[in-house]
């Protein structure tokens, strides 16, 4: 017996994760905090670096840029979750997973799926049949990555599974199961 496939199916971001970098990075930016407000009179008596202006002007320094990029790191959390990283449909699909999100790709745009890898992520590379079209979407810094997600990729549409609530082996099978509902034919 053939299983009906739901007419919409919503992948939803995956609890957030704290790695170890993000820790080093928050640890950082409180020693700097630290550093920036030690007393002048014990700088003074260290054997070496014993400019307080300088160790202040560093603390600081390091403390408003590690500032900086934890607030963006947290903003962008909580903006990414407010709604669907992914969502399946007959149609399509809607990508919202990462700061370059496609938004939605009709089915009949895609004629491949492949996949990469970045560090330990593994991606799902979607490659569609007008990269061109994808690559121009966005700002500035979005079409500078779609760009750089074309020529490391080979396709702007890269989707990785470490924001989602499954495997990168999980999300390439709900992608084939999507396509074989349209009866496309497609490359793996």
């Amino acid at each position: 017996m053939k299983q009906k496939t739901p007419q919409e199916e919503v992948i939803p971001f995956a609890p957030l994760k704290v790695g170890k970098g993000q820790i080093i990075a928050w640890v950082a930016t409180l020693l700097a905090l630290v550093l920036a407000l030690f007393p002048s009179s014990q700088i003074v008596q260290w054997p070496i670096l014993n400019s307080p202006t300088l160790i202040h002007v560093m603390g600081w320094l390091v403390f408003v840029v590690g500032g900086l990029i934890t607030l963006a790191h947290l903003s962008r959390r909580a903006q990414v979750r407010s709604g669907p990283a992914l969502i399946f449909n007959k149609k399509g699909f809607t990508d919202n997973v990462s700061g370059v999100a496609a938004g939605f790709i009709p089915w009949s745009e895609v004629h491949a799926l492949g996949k990469g890898q970045a560090g330990k992520q593994i991606i799902l590379v979607v490659q569609v049949k007008n990269p061109e079209k994808y690559v121009e979407m966005g700002n500035k810094l979005q079409r500078t990555v779609n760009r750089a997600n074309m020529k490391m990729a080979g396709s702007p549409i890269t989707i990785s599974s470490s924001l989602l609530p499954i495997s990168a082996d999980e999300l390439e099978q709900k992608f084939v199961r999507w396509i074989k509902t349209t009866g496309m034919q497609m490359r793996r």
